[in-house]
């Protein structure tokens, strides 16, 4: 069982980080003016609910 919850808490982690990654991703292209303000908006509040709903989960749910 231990194993499991190291395994489930490293999947978590690696989706936690994924999540971040593409928002800071999100936000160096609208800086650099690749990215409009309204898909910004959009891709980042996407993401934002995703690492939300992410960090609400408890280990025994994933």
């Amino acid at each position: 069982m231990k194993a499991r919850g190291e395994v489930r808490g490293e999947a978590k982690g690696e989706a936690k980080g994924t999540l971040k990654g593409q928002l800071l991703l999100c936000q160096q292209l609208y800086q650099q003016g690749l990215l409009s303000e309204d898909k910004y908006k959009s891709m980042t509040e996407s993401l934002n609910q995703q690492l939300r709903a992410l960090q609400r989960s408890k280990p025994g749910n994933d």
